[in-house]
């Protein structure tokens, strides 16, 4: 069994991809499952977090779901076989991770259901801003 701090050193190996877990961990690691394959310095993690438990804004998008599914490894290691052991129930797959969107698609139709793209920097570049209000 591998233990937490294991599996968020794993994680800080490349905090940038692992960030999304990273954070999660932080905010509900009490309340999270995590399923770990490692083979040599390759590895894989699936993290369950029960959707009751997860923040207000997954609660009320997604309240027919039971858990958010966060995968993540190496970049030497095939991810995608991870996920076919979970029970029946709803998922929300969080990945970046393209190989896992398509298993996910042709395996059990699996469809995009929100997307956003979120980024942390000390400074900003300056961006020329525009509105448009009707």
């Amino acid at each position: 069994m591998i233990s937490r701090k294991q599996i968020i050193d794993l994680l800080r190996s490349d905090p940038l991809r692992h960030i999304m877990t990273l954070k999660m961990i932080n905010l509900y690691g009490d309340h999270m499952i995590f399923d770990v394959i490692q083979n040599e310095d390759s590895w894989v993690i699936l993290s369950k977090l029960p959707i009751s438990a997860s923040a207000e804004y997954d609660r009320k998008t997604y309240p027919e779901s039971d858990f958010i599914i966060l995968i993540d490894g190496s970049k030497e290691i095939d991810k995608k076989n991870i996920v076919d052991d979970l029970p029946s129930g709803t998922y929300i797959v969080k990945t970046y991770d393209h190989q896992i969107k398509d298993h996910l698609e042709k395996k059990y139709g699996a469809k995009k259901v929100n997307s956003f793209i979120s980024y942390t920097a000390n400074s900003a570049p300056l961006l020329e801003k525009k509105f448009r209000v009707e």
